[in-house]
């Protein structure tokens, strides 16, 4: 995987999940050379945790796992993240699985023994969806550019990284870029349904510091908004 892309592949982490270790280790040493992380669990717990503790470009997923299948793993990761490209391992060319798995919006399946040269074409074709999808970064109204998956942002020469907060606050904005956010949306997404309208103002404030003040617009007593 040669091609150049806005975040270089070694900057970008895959997370592999598959209870056959030595699948796992193949998997992980193909796949070390060219990407710079690479996160493997053996059962689908491990995968949602390593999930939800790491910034992820890509998730790996064999079907059968002990404690939660794959395809369990996988709806996790979409109620978190709608857009993250997914690909599933399976032992056979199990349709009835697949089709099962539309509503997840799989980037694609792979039967296992898994062959290299395809799982590379395929991996390819995730980070350009990546890419075209704006995910490895966004430019914000002022110049500034965010990216989701590494938590940075870049203006006038220099990078912040956002704290978690921070991240799903803007996050929740240019979802709906264009578009008022009430606040009780935004404590929803960020996971934060007490906090107060104080805690929220000082948040924004620590978030316009890193992004500038005019990414994020107030609409009084309603909500916010990422032009």
């Amino acid at each position: 995987m040669t091609e150049k892309y806005s975040v270089p592949l070694k900057d970008m982490t895959i997370l592999v999940a598959d209870d056959d270790s030595e699948a796992l280790g193949t998997l992980e040493r193909s796949l070390k050379r060219d990407f710079g992380c690479v996160l493997t669990a053996r059962d689908g717990e491990e995968a949602i945790r390593l999930f939800e503790e790491n910034q992820v470009h890509i998730s790996l997923l064999d079907i059968v796992m002990p404690k939660m299948s794959g395809l369990d793993v996988a709806s996790k990761i979409r109620e978190r993240d709608p857009d993250i490209p997914i690909v599933v391992l399976t032992a056979h060319d199990d349709n009835e699985k697949i089709r099962s798995a539309v509503r997840l919006r799989l980037m694609d399946y792979l039967v296992k023994p898994v062959e290299i040269n395809q799982l590379k074409e395929v991996l390819k074709n995730c980070v350009d969806e990546l890419e075209k999808r704006g995910r490895l970064w966004v430019r914000l109204c002022n110049g500034a550019s965010f990216n989701a998956i590494t938590n940075e942002v870049k203006i006038d020469g220099q990078t912040h990284i956002l704290t978690k907060s921070e991240k799903l606050f803007l996050e929740s904005l240019l979802r709906r870029r264009g578009q008022v956010v009430s606040t009780e949306e935004i404590a929803r997404y960020i996971n934060e349904d007490g906090m107060t309208p104080g805690g929220l103002r000082t948040l924004v404030y620590r978030l316009r510091g890193k992004v500038g003040s005019d990414a994020v617009v107030s609409a009084k007593d309603v909500g916010y908004m990422a032009p």
